[in-house]
């Protein structure tokens, strides 16, 4: 459902986050394998939200576009799988980013959860 994969997607962002923040000293990408396990968290959780992306749509499409296009700016903090010489976003802008997917989610499992 797309409730649970909300849910998903929040604790991969979660994990994505601690991974990046790890990744960053000294506003340099120094250690590679925390940013590329991020990189790896968000390139999932975006697959889970392309696969019920038409049932988000429906049911909460505001909420929906807010989600896709949120991950879709979060996504490019993580340009290829080798880490760029500088950070793309820094650790703030990501957890800005995965805040605001969160709060969006909280809405979908708020409105999920109210009796039609």
């Amino acid at each position: 459902s797309p409730e649970f994969v909300v849910k998903v997607i929040n604790e991969l962002l979660d994990a994505a986050n601690s991974e990046y923040g790890a990744a960053i000293a000294n506003g340099k990408i120094a250690a590679a394998i925390e940013y590329q396990d991020s990189r790896g968290f968000v390139n999932y959780a975006n697959q889970l939200l392309q696969s019920v992306s038409s049932q988000m749509a429906k049911a909460y499409p505001e909420e929906h576009k807010a989600i896709a296009t949120n991950i879709q700016q979060l996504s490019t903090a993580w340009p290829a799988a080798i880490p760029p010489a500088q950070p793309v976003k820094t650790p703030d802008q990501v957890t800005q980013l995965v805040k605001t997917i969160e709060q969006n989610s909280q809405k979908v499992l708020n409105r999920s959860n109210t009796p039609a």
